[in-house]
């Protein structure tokens, strides 16, 4: 099939005439001649094969698809060929994002490229394009081993060398003095030649992260390529350009400006890694200030913001920190190298100034000319470009803006007596070296007496970031006039870093103006901003303007929005739509909308898609729903993930902190709480499921963990389980501050043990707060703690609230209370083995009988004074294949008082009257207890398949949709009703009314 003429024009035009290669940029097209037509000499190649069976032709684009635009490119006859005879070097993945960055210069350059000479118009150099240059000098970039510029690096300017020093020391480079981490930096890298990678040294500025870095990279990749992009975006189009970088080493000192710019991106990180037979290492550097920004829990929850990407991409490398103070086996190696270098002889004669790196780059005397300033103006200068570094500027600031800045920082007074050339002086001053090259400001000037911007000493910037907790502090003026007067891609930078602090009204000034001069990839930060003002008008604008130009999570964010203004059908709708398009937060509300529709199996299928995300809440969302429906195992598994992904994080960010976590107002210590909350809350989870499936050691070690980092609901859940196994002391040690947390099933196991102890009063206090927050499973229990104190209206009214809110047994509690209420004081408490012939005592007590293994029927008998329903249920269930307690192993109750009603005490735990069945209850109790054995050995047997096919569907049903486990809530129904002697069930009028409703319903 030939490609239809109208999708030839769109590629030429889209192509600029010129051949889409890296390496080639061919003009294509020839110029009409006086007798003939401009002429087309390039070729189109498809990027998927014209044909199933040509070269990159296994996809299911249909033969229509194959011949448009979208997948054509424009190349020379040489690299047609290349590119169709190398298909395993030039896969689709590259060939289309060759296309895209060709096509998007060509869009960029339109007017400064003649589309037929491929001339550039104007005074625009070729060599302003870093791409350009890289693609006609990639072949010949120089080696790590020849490269010795320091300033090119990054690497701080040192104190000057003595002028008698020895002839082969380097002016530039001070004798290294190896470190600690050099090893591991370098084990890191050896592994690299094989298979590529990416490391981040993390340390303070003047540390020594370039400088070990270097000779990290010297040492390991000495014939490797060294690139060294010239800014973020040059970076972005390298690694877009679809050029093979194999065995190339890509320099990212100060990695922040690439973080904080939008344009180094995981995905990108990943691209250039992914290629194990032509590796690529990444090296970059980091203050331990940006990395916390980085990491701040304003940010923190946001996978889509600015700091989202940002831990991403670092999330994809090994971190290595650089301490700033030496340790004594580096101090011996310095005092070594001493002896034959004069500058590290001096940096260690001084080491109280600070460790050898800050006083070899002059950290101490650049302080001290800018804390005790001979010209206070050029102070103010200094402080100027330091706060708009801090705000996000660029390094080169510009005269006139650094000017316009500086006046903000000068006082009342030094603005009355200023001289005309006042900002003249104080640069001259800011630039007055201290020693050396080594000055607070440096000028910067492409061209001979051309000064165009300053650079200032980010020693000094870096001690100023320490000195401020979050640049929340800084004062407004700098944010106000950077991100109106400076360039645009400044200003994209600074509403970057605007909104990496969460500054939302600088984020929305700055970006609005970017928005407003038509750029187009800002636009879901922006809409953030505006829903952080809780503007969703604008927030919706924003991120239906982020929707059209494909940003996927937008939609999730138009769901919420939509949602908080009541449209409920249009946030479901899209919802889907974003879920359908890959958004992973889409894909959890959606899961979640579905659930709460009752389409468990497309909810569970959203769930599951959601988790196969290398990061978020995926797996949470997925567990919890899995344990809900009572596939804990498979919950387990999906816990397990969300604690080794929590745990993967938290151990890459937290030991890369610095070291103030004394006081949790501190970026640090508030990144690390974050951090550590997201463990404990996965290993609560897991221990949860754990201790449901039988596994109490597994389960013990999880829910320690996870009350030991300080998370509640685990310490509850820790305090259950050791009230389980009896050792009641611990669980009261978990229970309390989890009660005082205000968890309702603490307070309720905690009352249990401090009434247990004999400690009524904190006993029913504790009650009383579990009662009064809604817990039902309290409520009759306080009910029946309130009986014993002899408060009887107060125990019907809340055993009445127990009732309605659920309490499948607090009826039969309700009965003996109304007995009691009409009775009076219950007398006194009969002793251990007494006989009593009934009297009024008998008429509070509630009785079952039961066949036990020695073949007696024996009325078992509870009264809310010694026991509660609950507890009689569970006694019933254990008793019903032992002996009765006259013929028990050890029993010593005498044969002549089978007749009479006993009080039998077991241990510490409640206590129950026996008594020799007599007249229908002997038949009765030999019914009961034959169908209590049997669903009890029905149980032990069938699997959960057997047990379920029972249940009414739509009792089932119902239980799902508020949350609760139908198998549990029907095994609780059936035994009540067997112990109770109900019969059918009060429950089946109800199942037979629901059924009738949904019959009607669907006719």
């Amino acid at each position: 099939m030939a490609v239809p003429v109208a999708e030839q024009r769109k590629l030429l035009q889209r192509s600029g005439g010129i051949c889409a290669f890296p390496r080639c940029r061919r003009a294509l097209t020839a110029e009409p001649s006086a007798v003939d037509q401009t002429a087309s000499l390039g070729e189109i190649a498809h990027i998927v094969g014209d044909s199933p069976h040509g070269p990159r032709g296994s996809s299911p684009l249909t033969a229509e698809e194959r011949n448009r635009c979208e997948n054509l490119i424009l190349l020379c006859n040489y690299h047609h060929q290349l590119i169709d005879s190398q298909t395993k070097t030039w896969t689709v993945d590259r060939l289309l994002a060759m296309k895209q960055t060709h096509e998007q210069r060509v869009l960029r350059r339109l007017g400064a490229i003649d589309a037929v000479t491929a001339a550039t118009a104007g005074n625009e150099s070729a060599d302003a394009d870093f791409l350009d240059w890289f693609v006609r000098t990639g072949d010949a970039l120089p080696r790590v081993c020849q490269v010795h510029s320091r300033a090119a690096l990054g690497i701080h300017a040192a104190r000057p060398l003595a002028a008698q020093a020895d002839g082969e020391l380097s002016a530039d480079f001070p004798t290294y003095i190896a470190r600690d981490v050099d090893d591991e930096i370098r084990q890191i890298l050896d592994s690299a030649q094989t298979e590529g990678g990416f490391v981040v040294l993390v340390g303070a500025t003047a540390a020594g992260k370039s400088r070990s870095a270097f000779e990290a990279i010297r040492a390991t990749l000495p014939h490797w390529g060294l690139i060294l992009p010239p800014s973020p975006v040059d970076l972005e189009e390298l690694t877009r350009s679809g050029i093979p970088l194999g065995r190339c080493v890509i320099w990212l000192d100060e990695l922040a400006t690439y973080l904080d710019s939008g344009h180094l991106t995981s995905s990108a990180v990943r691209r250039l890694l992914s290629d194990r037979q032509e590796p690529v290492v990444l090296i970059g550097t980091l203050w331990p200030t940006d990395y916390e920004r980085i990491h701040d829990p304003v940010n923190v929850g946001d996978a889509a913001s600015p700091a989202g990407e940002a831990r991403a991409v670092l999330s994809v490398a090994r971190i290595v920190d650089i301490p700033e103070r030496f340790s004594d086996a580096e101090l011996t190696r310095a005092r070594e190298i001493a002896e034959v270098d004069s500058r590290v002889m001096e940096a260690v004669a001084t080491l109280d100034a600070g460790a050898p790196p800050t006083v070899l780059a002059c950290a101490p005397e650049l302080l001290r000319r800018w804390n005790t300033p001979g010209s206070p103006t050029g102070a103010a200068v200094v402080s100027a470009a330091v706060e708009a570094r801090l705000c996000g500027h660029p390094s080169v600031i510009p005269s006139a803006l650094l000017e316009r800045l500086a006046e903000e920082y000068l006082t009342p007074a030094q603005r009355a007596v200023a001289r005309p050339d006042w900002f003249a002086s104080a640069l001259a001053w800011a630039c007055k070296p201290v020693r050396g090259e080594i000055a607070p400001l440096l000028p910067v000037a492409p061209r001979i007496g051309q000064v165009t911007g300053y650079v200032v000493s980010d020693v000094l910037t870096y001690h100023q970031a320490k000195q401020r907790s979050t640049a929340r502090r800084l004062r407004r003026a700098p944010w106000d006039i950077l991100i109106a007067e400076a360039e645009l891609d400044a200003c994209s930078l600074i509403g970057m870093r605007a909104a990496l602090y969460g500054l939302t009204e600088h984020v929305i000034t700055a970006l609005t103006r970017l928005a407003e001069s038509g750029a187009e990839d800002i636009a879901s930060i922006l809409a953030m901003a505006h829903y952080d003002q809780g503007d969703l008008k604008s927030a919706r604008r924003w991120f239906m303007n982020a929707h059209e130009h494909g940003h996927t999570e937008a939609m999730g964010m138009l769901a919420v929005i939509h949602r908080d203004l009541g449209d409920l059908e249009e946030a479901r709708s899209w919802l889907r739509r974003g879920a359908e398009a890959g958004d992973v937060g889409a894909m959890m509300g959606w899961g979640s909308e579905l659930e709460n529709d009752g389409d468990l199996e497309s909810a569970r299928a959203w769930y599951e898609r959601a988790a196969q995300s290398p990061a978020g809440h995926g797996p949470i969302f997925l567990g919890t729903f899995l344990r809900n429906r009572g596939d804990l195992e498979d919950a387990r598994d999906c816990f397990q993930q969300a604690v080794d992904y929590a745990h993967a994080q938290a151990k890459e960010v937290l030991p890369h902190l610095l070291a103030d976590a004394d006081d949790p107002d501190t970026p640090a210590a508030r990144i690390r709480q974050t951090f550590t909350d997201n463990v404990a809350d996965a290993a609560g989870r897991l221990g949860e499921v754990q201790r449901a499936l039988g596994e109490i050691e597994a389960a013990a070690f999880w829910l320690n963990k996870a009350a030991q980092l300080g998370n509640v609901t685990a310490m509850a859940e820790l305090g259950a389980m050791l009230w389980d196994l009896d050792e009641h002391n611990d669980a009261a040690r978990w229970l309390k501050p989890a009660a005082e947390a205000g968890i309702h099933d603490a307070m309720f196991y905690l009352a249990l043990i401090l009434d247990d102890r004999g400690d009524s009063a904190a006993a029913g206090a504790w009650l009383a707060k579990a009662a009064e927050g809604g817990a039902s499973y309290a409520m009759g229990r306080y009910a029946l703690y309130l009986q014993e104190q002899g408060d009887i209206e107060g125990a019907q009214a809340w055993g009445q609230r127990a009732h309605e809110a659920g309490d499948p047994i607090i009826e039969d509690a309700l009965a003996a209370l109304s007995a009691s209420a009409g009775q009076g004081p219950m007398g006194p408490e009969p002793d251990d083995e007494a006989s009593h012939d009934g009297g009024d005592l008998s008429a509070s007590v509630h009785w079952m009988p039961l066949e036990q293994a020695c073949g007696c029927v024996i009325d078992w008998g509870w009264s809310p004074l010694y026991a509660d329903p609950l507890s009689f249920m569970q006694w019933c269930i254990s008793v019903v294949d032992e002996g009765c307690p006259w013929h028990a192993t050890g029993s010593t109750l005498p044969e002549a008082a089978r007749g009479s009603m006993i009080l039998l005490r077991g241990g510490s735990g409640p206590a129950f009257y026996i008594r020799d069945a007599a007249g229908e209850n002997i038949t009765l109790g030999r019914r009961l207890s034959s169908d209590l054995r049997g669903f009890l050995a029905k149980l032990a047997s069938a699997g959960d398949d057997l047990v379920a096919a029972e249940i009414p569907a739509v009792y089932s049903e119902a239980l799902r949709r508020t949350g609760d486990d139908p198998r549990a809530a029907w095994i609780d129904q059936r035994l009540t009703d067997i112990i109770l002697n109900r019969g059918n069930s009060t429950l089946w009028p109800l199942i037979h009314a629901m059924e009738a409703q949904d019959r009607r319903q669907s006719n």
